[in-house]
């Protein structure tokens, strides 16, 4: 894709979608219908087939607030080639919902336009080559009260999975700002490597220009965003996040934040990842990954560090605190 047409419409989703008037994408409110819709209508345009049977939505009642509120999943799919009819499918997600007054640029404008325009590139490359069904998911009601409940859009996606079989969740959150230490603003974090010995072989191996990837185990930080049904459900994932940052879940998350350049580099990481994982069987079980997690810290941070848990977890609590700290 032409650099230039991928940066403009990265700004024109993140412009749309983060735009005062939508005053947050509140599950229930006019901004989230507004949201899901321009969401719905990309994925047409891009040549995605609606992933609920004849819908695009996928409707479901929540409690979480104290009132019935409808939470309303959007998807879109890529099937697989003729000859791959009975491929497994690989969830590509991202949650739209914010909260009240804030515009939440980053958190999720950003990982909602970096997926549209993955699967935008995606979608041109022709069923001929893809051995895997890839299926797009805009969760709904990731943010509080709605968070690690059953009401959360992600959880009921898996509980109520319109697909066969889930063989791995690519999952973002927070991906549009700088990383928060001179020099390392290209930075993102991966997550996942351990759910597999697939992933902990090959994510390694997948780079991008404009943004540097560091792989490292969510224990430090705990069980965040949409991909944490999946993991608990077993299923091999990845979750790419530049992690927290001083406007996170505060009015200051604007789009005069974003980090357009970067959000391009992340829709080739994402692509890369894609490609490659849709060409391998990626078998869950757990996989010890304290020696590889050592090698991208010591790049992260400068230091040397041993590949064994003391040194670790000294050092990683205070990127915990810092950078993966969630209190949704």
């Amino acid at each position: 894709m032409n650099p230039d047409v991928r940066l403009s419409n990265l700004k024109d989703h993140c412009e749309f979608l983060a735009n005062p008037a939508l005053n947050g994408r509140v599950p229930g409110r006019e901004g989230n219908r507004l949201a899901r819709n321009y969401i719905r209508q990309k994925f047409e345009e891009i040549g995605l087939t609606p992933l609920f049977g004849q819908s695009w939505y996928q409707e479901y009642p929540t409690q979480a607030s104290g009132k019935l509120v409808i939470g309303k999943n959007v998807g879109g799919a890529l099937e697989a080639s003729v000859r791959n009819m009975n491929a497994p499918t690989m969830i590509i997600g991202a949650h739209y919902d914010h909260l009240e007054g804030i515009p939440g640029a980053d958190d999720n404008a950003s990982s909602i336009a970096i997926m549209i325009e993955t699967a935008r590139s995606l979608a041109r490359h022709g069923s001929e080559t893809r051995r895997k069904h890839l299926a797009f998911v805009a969760f709904d009601t990731e943010e509080r009260p709605f968070y690690l409940t059953p009401d959360m859009g992600s959880v009921y996606f898996y509980n109520h999975s319109p697909v066969e079989r889930i063989d791995c969740a690519l999952i973002m959150d927070l991906c549009g700002h700088d990383f928060p230490v001179p020099g390392r603003e290209d930075s993102i974090f991966v997550m996942g490597a351990d759910s597999s010995p697939m992933l902990a072989e090959t994510l390694p191996r997948i780079t991008a220009e404009k943004v540097t990837p560091f792989i490292i185990n969510d224990r430090y930080g705990g069980d965040k965003s949409d991909y944490y049904v999946f993991k608990k459900g077993r299923i091999p994932y990845v979750f790419l996040s530049v992690g927290w940052w001083e406007c996170y879940h505060k009015p200051c998350d604007t789009l005069d934040k974003l980090n357009y350049e970067k959000m391009a580099g992340i829709c080739s990481l994402l692509e890369n990842i894609i490609m490659a994982l849709a060409a391998k069987v990626i078998p869950a079980k757990s996989v010890d990954t304290i020696e590889l997690e050592a090698r991208y810290l010591c790049l992260l941070t400068g230091q040397d560090i041993a590949p064994h848990r003391p040194t670790m977890d000294s050092l990683v609590s205070k990127i915990k605190s810092t950078y993966l700290g969630r209190s949704d």
